[in-house]
Parts: C-alpha cells; sequence; structure tokens
C-alpha cells in the first residue's frame, strides 16, 4: 500500500518530466556595498532544475504595441530539486534569455514542493 506523499511525490515527478521547463534559480545573498561605486555585492549560489511554470498575470502597454509591461508566473518545483537553499523572496529564476525575480515562496504539496511566485519587468 503506498502513502498519500508517495503518490503524491510520483505525481509530482510525472508532472515535472512532461511539463517541466529547464531555468537556472539562484539564490541571492547581499554582501558589502561598495565604497567606490555604491554597489552592493552579491553571493550568488545557483543549480539547473526542471520546473513546471503557470503564467498568472501580465499588464501590457497601452496603445496596441502589445509589448509586455510586467509579467507574473509561479514556477513549481520539487523540493528535493531545489539544493542551494531555501528558497526566499529576492531569488531569481533565469529561464532562457528572461530573468524572473522571485516575489513568494511556500512549500505545497504535503511539503513535497516549492511554489515561487515570481516577476519579470517594471
Amino acid at each position: 500500500m503506498t502513502t498519500f506523499s508517495a503518490e503524491c511525490s510520483q505525481m509530482l515527478t510525472e508532472v515535472r518530466d512532461t511539463f517541466g521547463v529547464n531555468v537556472t534559480l539562484t539564490k541571492v545573498e547581499p554582501g558589502a556595498i561598495t565604497d567606490k561605486t555604491m554597489v552592493r555585492a552579491e553571493t550568488l549560489t545557483s543549480i539547473t532544475a526542471k520546473a513546471v511554470k503557470r503564467p498568472i498575470a501580465q499588464d501590457r502597454l497601452a496603445g496596441g504595441e502589445g509589448r509586455t509591461l510586467r509579467e507574473e508566473a509561479v514556477f513549481e518545483f520539487i523540493a528535493s530539486d531545489v539544493t542551494n537553499g531555501t528558497p526566499a523572496p529576492g531569488w531569481r529564476i533565469v529561464e532562457g534569455a528572461t530573468t524572473w525575480q522571485v516575489t513568494a515562496a511556500e512549500f505545497d504539496v504535503e511539503r513535497l514542493a516549492w511554489t515561487l511566485t515570481a516577476r519579470r519587468g517594471a
């Protein structure tokens, strides 16, 4: 007899393998501000993982040009795939040439998956 957690884990793996996209998940740790440039240093720790992406909102520029001003999406990661720390707002997700800023992070589905809400644009 399989447990509910085992069935959830199997389902998450199947969904990730079928619908997932390859992304780079980057932990961003702020460092000291450089006196000369007044720029804050960052320590970056990155992993490559597969995530299931769901778009949730888009704001478009007025005037019919169709250019996206701001976009939000949810990325689902299997918890065991996230090996570079505990995701938090401020982390980055890079999908191809697009960089997303994580705005919220929470455990989901029996604490087997991370749900990361991210934004790109203005």
